[in-house]
């Protein structure tokens, strides 16, 4: 298993679900924890940070490795359902004779169309990526049978 896991930064504490996707059975060991004698832990919000970035890395590699798009596209249409549904309502509101132009809405309402049509784009320029370094499938070994077995 440890030649098939490819391992960087903190990616260490997905290792169980990396096994699991690699197609290793996984288990659990109980262990006895002691309590620490000495020092103070340093596990912060900082850590906190670097676990949910890992996290989002270990979905997009297992879930997501052949089709980035549905990950971004997924997000990009929410983001432009939900800024064309505010700019909608500030349309009447426009048609209905109220001043739109100084309110925060309307701003909000852009960005979010612009940042949904950006991540659709990102989740194409990922399919491009991985259309274009496509080699072979990938696959792992599970069995080696000997030269002399007939099925």
């Amino acid at each position: 298993m440890v030649d098939e896991i490819e391992l960087y930064g903190e990616l260490y504490r997905y290792i169980p679900a990396l096994a699991n996707w690699k197609g290793f059975k996984v288990g659990e060991v109980k262990v006895n924890h002691h309590p620490r004698i000495h020092g103070k832990s340093k596990y912060g919000s900082e850590r906190y940070m670097r676990g949910l970035f890992d996290l989002l890395t270990v979905i997009m590699l297992t879930k997501y490795p052949e089709k980035p798009l549905h990950f971004f596209g997924l997000i990009g249409t929410l983001l432009s359902l939900a800024g064309l549904a505010i700019n909608i309502y500030m349309f009447v509101l426009r048609l209905s004779g109220k001043w739109i132009s100084n309110r925060p809405l309307l701003l909000l309402g852009i960005l979010l169309l612009i940042l949904g049509v950006q991540f659709i784009f990102f989740g194409l320029m990922g399919e491009l990526i991985v259309f274009s370094s496509r080699k072979e499938i990938s696959y792992t070994v599970k069995e080696k049978l000997d030269s002399n077995h007939t099925p």
